[in-house]
């Protein structure tokens, strides 16, 4: 086991905090463009894609989080290989 003083600790919390507000722009701006985009097209009911993505956020709203969170760590990588 590694052995690092609380300094060394707090100081790569700090780090992975400020790498986590690096990101967060980008995630939500993803997720602001796909929420108006899924909204918009349930709104104006067209035909397959609205009820297809009734389906899909119908899914995702009765999943625990952390199913989801690791259903994508585990799938991402077989999906892009």
């Amino acid at each position: 086991m590694q052995d690092i003083s609380l300094l060394q600790q707090i100081f790569r919390l700090g780090v992975a905090f400020l790498n986590n507000l690096a990101f967060l722009p980008f995630v939500l701006g993803i997720g602001i463009v796909l929420g108006i985009a899924i909204a918009l097209i349930r709104f104006h009911r067209i035909p397959v894609a609205s009820q297809l993505l009734a389906i899909v956020v119908e899914i995702i709203r009765g999943s625990p989080f952390l199913i989801i969170v690791y259903a994508i760590y585990f799938a991402l990588p077989y999906v892009w290989n």
